[in-house]
């Protein structure tokens, strides 16, 4: 599970511990009080007649405290509540009886009369077969406890905020910057170039991990572009003596005897041969260094001009198409074009002349393009799928090596996207299917262009 989401499962897991254990402190504390209301009543319950004698003396004598805030009547045998002595608060009470509890229990009642909503109400045998009521307001009681549920209120929003906050910083300052590393780490997986970790808080570990993962990152790109250097430096300094070596070989091939001849045809050929591969090394060293120049494209026009190309080539070969009207993306023209006639020319080489081959461009999602250069050729081992795009790869069905299908990998890269070989073709029909998946525009690193 994400940390993110374990975090925000404590912050929840808190908020309603706190919550609970606030409800439930209201609700003990409200047993509590009426509790004390009860036993104050039962206590008065048990002497009946010193209450009743109490509460029915001179008025001018003034009202004994213990019975101030209690309500005195006597229900007669007849089932009349007659009132003797009302609370000093509220002089109008008169509980609702209804069927009235056994002596000693205790039960709530709503008011019949005056401003309490409810009281709770005891009752006491008399000996002249009436009894005695006796009741007090719970006003003062729920007072109370609503002053308790509001601070605790207070006190839940409060601690509330301050988790909130918390949980907030340690996003911040620990979540938010693994999580750009995170994203970091797939930019540099994908290829994108100039990938920066934004700086954290300073002082914090985010911070020293995030500094030594730019130095690596640094210590990385300096790597490849010393690589990228010589790797193009070498193809162009082979470039001249190979082309040395193919004019001498090509203008003594036709004079020299026929076993010199042969041998410097052969070596004509191997330097043809060599000549390919360095201009192939310096396209790799060109696609390394990011030299992509974007523009609006019809891919459904570069695919038409493709095929048309390979019917000139191979005029024998059946070619079919499958491009819609139009196919627009933000691409290097030019490296698609390259790209495709690179699968196409794998495609001629590797597949018998009455395979049919077949380049497509379609919509991958809202976001995406396919091309595809497909055939109907004897296909390519399961074994070989996963090192076809290597450099220098050498395929069991040709024996030979090459760097075409790498470029192909790398013009995909390039361009934010992928390519992968799918064979045998769906339906297990035999064959080989390249596509090159692409973005329909660019995909910028926002991490580049946050770094400091």
């Amino acid at each position: 599970m994400p940390l993110q989401r374990r975090l925000g499962i404590a912050l929840l897991a808190v908020i309603l511990t706190a919550l609970l254990g606030a409800v439930a402190t209201v609700v003990v504390h409200r047993q509590q009080l009426l509790r004390e209301v009860d036993s104050g009543l039962l206590a008065l319950a048990a002497n009946p007649r010193v209450v009743l004698g109490l509460a029915q003396r001179d008025p001018s004598r003034g009202v004994p405290e213990v019975l101030s805030e209690v309500y005195v009547g006597r229900v007669t045998a007849k089932g009349r509540l007659v009132t003797l002595l009302t609370p000093s608060s509220d002089p109008e009470l008169e509980p609702r009886t209804g069927s009235l509890p056994q002596p000693g229990d205790a039960v709530s009642r709503e008011a019949a009369s005056g401003t309490s909503a409810r009281v709770r109400l005891v009752t006491a045998e008399l000996t002249n077969g009436s009894i005695l009521v006796l009741a007090q307001p719970t006003t003062r009681l729920d007072a109370a406890v609503r002053r308790l549920a509001i601070t605790l209120a207070i006190a839940l929003g409060a601690l509330v905020g301050v988790v909130v906050l918390l949980v907030a910083w340690v996003r911040r300052d620990g979540l938010t910057p693994i999580l750009a590393m995170t994203a970091a780490a797939d930019d540099v997986a994908a290829g994108r170039p100039g990938v920066r970790i934004p700086e954290a808080a300073p002082g914090t570990e985010a911070h020293r991990l995030g500094a030594a993962l730019n130095t690596m990152l640094d210590s990385q790109r300096a790597s490849e572009e010393r690589m990228q250097r010589f790797v193009a430096d070498a193809s162009h300094e082979l470039r001249t003596p190979l082309t040395t070596l193919r004019g001498y070989s090509s203008l003594h091939a036709t004079t020299a005897p026929e076993p010199v001849a042969e041998a410097l045809r052969r070596i004509h050929a191997e330097t043809v041969r060599m000549g390919r591969l360095v201009d192939d090394l310096v396209q790799l060293a060109d696609l390394d260094g990011r030299s992509v120049d974007y523009a609006a494209t019809d891919l459904a026009e570069i695919v038409r001009d493709v095929a048309a190309d390979l019917a000139v080539i191979a005029p024998d070969r059946t070619v079919e198409v499958i491009a819609d009207a139009t196919c627009t993306a933000v691409v290097d023209g030019e490296r698609v074009r390259q790209a495709l006639r690179a699968l196409t020319t794998n495609a001629l080489r590797h597949t018998p002349p009455e395979a049919v081959i077949t380049i497509a461009v379609g919509p991958n999602g809202a976001s995406g393009i396919d091309l595809t250069v497909q055939d109907t050729g004897p296909g390519i081992p399961a074994a070989e799928h996963a090192r076809v795009f290597d450099r220098f790869a050498k395929g069991a069905r040709s024996g030979g090596t090459g760097l075409g299908l790498a470029i192909v990998a790398a013009i995909a890269r390039a361009h934010g996207g992928s390519c992968r070989v799918v064979s045998p073709l769906p339906g297990g029909e035999s064959g080989t299917a390249f596509t090159l998946r692409l973005p329909r525009a660019p995909l910028p690193s926002p991490l580049a262009d946050s770094a400091v």
